[in-house]
């Protein structure tokens, strides 16, 4: 039986809801959807790759439609502790939880800051921080940098079990073993599992000159500027309003994409240039 369109975007919802998108990249999404239909999907890269986008910028608060609250907070604890977040003392406090998916967390953030309208309204990009948001994250606070500063308070069971003392000693011991072992970098230290740099979608990427002119950044992750870019685009009013999948390019943009009009969900295609290689 062939396998739909929607049958494939479904199930990629889902594991990008069970992800660790610090760490996890759209082929390793891919792989993992190929395993399950049994079949290639090279074909359908612009299609996972799309669905990814407009994944990431709903999690960085640029989307409109709002989930019923009863439904996520009874599915979560039966998602399993091993897909989850221990969350930090200060966060635990505001959510009330000592365990949630990544996911719900920055859901349930965002919930609270459009309930008490903390959005700056010069600028709905950037957070006003009350007390209790004053508990967990530092100003300047923006929709950009909050999964940065959520990545403290936000950490897996893997990264807990590295932090227990047994585990520490463990790994101090292990200093004497053979370098094959031990560290591959250049500088000769060791890095354990929970020391890999994020290599997923959320590694910061320097930009070009042309893009930090834009975003007024000098590095950026794939979401942080899925969400810039969703969010200059309605504020611009960029949408073709015959078609609102497309995007009319302002000067701003013709210079960094070369284009009249592009594909909004395929912007990335157009930006990705602009990523410098280290």
């Amino acid at each position: 039986m062939a396998v739909t369109d929607q049958q494939l975007l479904e199930r990629l919802r889902v594991l990008l809801g069970e992800s660790d998108l610090q760490t996890t990249t759209e082929k390793m999404l891919r792989k993992k959807l190929e395993e399950e239909f049994k079949m290639e999907l090279a074909d359908k890269k612009p299609l996972i790759r799309q669905e990814i986008e407009r994944y990431l910028a709903e999690q960085g608060g640029d989307s409109e439609e709002e989930e019923e609250e009863g439904s996520d907070d009874a599915r979560a604890p039966r998602r399993g502790s091993s897909l989850g977040c221990i969350l930090s003392e200060p966060l635990a406090k505001f959510l009330g939880e000592e365990s949630l998916p990544r996911t719900q967390v920055v859901k349930r953030l965002w919930e609270y800051i459009k309930e008490k309208n903390l959005q700056d309204p010069k600028d709905k990009r950037k957070i006003l921080l009350d007390d209790k948001l004053k508990t967990i994250f530092t100003s300047p606070l923006t929709m950009f940098t909050m999964n940065t500063q959520l990545s403290k308070h936000c950490k897996t069971n893997d990264a807990v079990d590295d932090d227990r003392p047994a585990k520490r000693s463990a790994q101090k011991s292990s200093k004497a073993e053979p370098k094959s072992k031990r560290a591959k970098g250049a500088d000769g230290e060791g890095e354990g599992e929970g020391a890999k740099k994020p290599n997923g979608f959320t590694k910061q990427l320097r930009l070009t000159p042309e893009m930090a002119e834009w975003t007024a950044r000098e590095t950026m992750s794939r979401p942080e500027l899925t969400a810039f870019f969703w969010s200059y685009v309605k504020q611009h009013n960029l949408q073709d309003p015959s078609n609102k999948q497309f995007i009319l390019c302002d000067e701003s943009l013709k210079k960094l994409t070369g284009e009249d009009r592009i594909s909004g969900f395929g912007h990335i295609k157009h930006l990705a240039k602009h990523f410098l290689k280290d």
